[in-house]
């Protein structure tokens, strides 16, 4: 494998690297009970329709 990429989706690569009852799997735990998976995905959305504003305006220019 080549440093950076990989076929494992985020659940997979997750469960491979958090101890089972760990201080990381009590963080994810919570972050999905209180949404924060939610409150990412709004946020990549959020900065790539910004992006392409920003990409339109420019290209006004």
């Amino acid at each position: 494998m080549v440093l950076g990429t990989t076929d494992d989706n985020a659940a997979s690569l997750r469960k491979k690297v958090t101890s089972p009852k760990g201080t990381t799997e009590a963080a994810v735990n919570t972050m999905i009970t209180e949404g924060m998976q939610e409150a990412v995905i709004k946020g990549v959305l959020a900065a790539s329709h910004r992006s392409k504003e920003l990409a339109d305006m420019l290209g006004q220019q």
